[in-house]
């Protein structure tokens, strides 16, 4: 149900090749992977989403954002300093049909890598919902992440212990083939096995 948008194309913006330790591709990098990290913690199931393949096979329908036969209720944009113009557009049908957007600050101020004061006007909508970037890496700003989406959109799969306890070590996939439901689990803790409901 949630799609991550990809920060490729505001990684390019801040690309420099005599700069091999870029500071800010290296700080992309990390809330991104952070933000990764982050959703399947919370057991939050979710896909990436690249610009050029949802300007060409992405499309609204009512409050749901479909590429070719996949279909989301939610999107995420992670820090970021850029967004397509035909990602905007999407994005502007999206959360006037109802979709909900959760984006999480540093908010990208460029279309297609221009400065372009109309993107600041998408984020005032109300279906878009801000966070600031220490929610990827501060405990207290991830609970925000977590009742927030709680809040948006029910969730799929709890994975607990027999205590109740949440156990954020294992991560999951869900996938639909037909009427056929598949369930990947995997426990990513290298040390704890657990015994899970």
């Amino acid at each position: 149900d949630i799609l991550v948008i990809h920060p490729i194309s505001s990684a390019w913006c801040v690309y420099d090749p005599k700069n091999t330790n870029n500071n800010y591709i290296t700080d992309l990098n990390n809330s991104f992977v952070s933000l990764s990290e982050i959703l399947c913690n919370l057991h939050r199931d979710y896909d990436f989403g690249d610009e050029k393949l949802i300007a060409k096979y992405g499309k609204v329908d009512g409050s749901k954002f479909k590429i070719e036969k996949m279909e989301y209720k939610l999107i995420i944009i992670p820090p970021s300093i850029t967004l397509s113009d035909s990602t905007v557009k999407s994005l502007n049908k999206f959360v006037e049909n109802g979709g909900k957007v959760v984006a999480i600050k540093p908010l990208p101020d460029r279309i297609d890598g221009k400065l372009d004061d109309s993107i600041s006007k998408f984020f005032t909508n109300k279906n878009v919902y801000l966070l600031d970037k220490a929610v990827l890496f501060n405990t207290k700003e991830m609970c925000s992440l977590k009742y927030l989406l709680d809040e948006l959109l029910a969730k799929d799969v709890e994975i607990i212990d027999n205590d109740g306890n949440d156990i954020a070590s294992i991560y999951y996939q869900h996938r639909q083939e037909g009427n056929l439901h598949i369930y990947f689990f995997a426990n990513t803790d290298q040390v704890n096995s657990f015994s899970a409901k």
